[in-house]
């Protein structure tokens, strides 16, 4: 998606750095860069980890730029997601997003916390640095004074 949205637009995306390549240190630096920059957007493009049955979508974050560009500040947000992520209920949503969703992006990533030094099968409620679920935000509804759609595609997309 980034290639093909930034032929024609400026895109701000933290996954375009490359940790290993870059090392830690100017990785970070330029992971924040992007970050405030993407929160000055018009537009905020991003997913959710888990969604119950009746459309309330869950999300983890670990720096909370993703949780708190998708609540405030942007004319438009689109949240495009799998059918991958829907579970029966809000509880089946949030220990999708805590045991499958972020044990894998933390294996993904090549980060250093209690899931991935576990195995990557659960979440462990660590306290490690590189810990991915520092906040847990809940969707109930939509934000006031804000455009906001849901894209689900019928295919397994992401964590």
């Amino acid at each position: 998606m980034y290639e093909k949205l930034s032929r024609h637009n400026t895109v701000f995306d933290v996954h375009q750095i490359n940790r290993e390549r870059d090392g830690f240190e100017k990785s970070n630096e330029a992971f924040l860069d992007l970050a405030r920059k993407a929160m000055v957007t018009d537009v905020f493009l991003t997913s959710v980890n888990g969604v119950s049955e009746t459309g309330v979508m869950v999300n983890v974050d670990g720096t909370g730029n993703r949780v708190a560009g998708s609540l405030f500040g942007h004319k438009k947000v689109y949240f495009v997601l799998g059918v991958n992520k829907i579970m029966p209920t809000l509880e089946e949503a949030i220990y999708r997003a805590r045991n499958v969703a972020a044990p894998k992006n933390v294996l993904r990533h090549g980060y250093k916390c209690g899931c991935s030094l576990q195995g990557g099968d659960r979440c462990y409620d660590c306290g490690a640095p590189d810990r991915i679920c520092n906040v847990l935000a809940i969707y109930y509804k939509k934000m006031r004074n804000i455009e906001m759609e849901v894209i689900l595609i019928n295919e397994d997309l992401g964590y």
